[in-house]
């Protein structure tokens, strides 16, 4: 057996799955998110560290009974 990898394009996933599963071949997804990068990592950083000067975070223990009550 043979494999291959294909780029589709937007909007086209599912059209093109349909079609292998129509022909009988198998087809398994591997989506490939981008990493983020060494700018979106800083950004990220700069945010929480201004939401917690701010008393706009929410404590571990906080977090736990919030979610005992789902």
């Amino acid at each position: 057996m043979e494999q291959v990898t294909i780029d589709i394009p937007d909007g086209k996933f599912e059209f093109f799955m349909e079609l292998f599963q129509k022909l009988g071949l198998k087809a398994t997804s591997n989506l490939n998110y981008p990493s983020m990068t060494r700018q979106q990592i800083i950004d990220q950083a700069l945010i929480a560290e201004k939401e917690i000067k701010q008393g706009k975070t929410t404590s571990h223990d906080q977090v736990l009974k919030d979610f005992k009550k789902w």
